[in-house]
């Protein structure tokens, strides 16, 4: 494996990890409120996020070394690398709709009120 690719790896699943880390962390206030079952499916969530966000990046990373053959312009590449990320944007949005459908009733129960707690 040549250092690059190393590095790829390594700034990747570190970018990724610093994501879920960040997520958690902004989330931890309004995790602490919720009922048991709903915190685990919010977690579970979290993390198919950022599991699915990991797997599509790789095709990215796939499609940038193809655009850095030369063949097009650099105004060429960024178009095609816009247009890249938009796409599986919405794939992973898709994607994330489709596997978290068995952890939307966990979402929706009634939290319980501060005057029956």
């Amino acid at each position: 494996m040549t250092p690059s690719r190393r590095l790829f790896w390594k700034l990747n699943a570190a970018g990724w990890l610093g994501y879920g880390l960040a997520t958690y962390v902004t989330y931890a206030p309004v995790l602490a409120g919720m009922t048991a079952e709903r915190r685990d499916a919010m977690l579970v969530f979290k993390v198919m996020r950022m599991a699915l966000g990991f797997a599509l990046s790789l095709g990215l990373h796939r499609a940038c070394r193809h655009l850095r053959s030369g063949r097009l312009p650099l105004w060429g590449q960024a178009l095609l690398l816009f247009l890249a990320c938009w796409l599986l944007g919405g794939v992973w949005w898709l994607l994330l709709r489709a596997a978290s459908a068995p952890l939307r009733p966990a979402w929706h129960q009634k939290q319980p009120s501060a005057s029956t707690a």
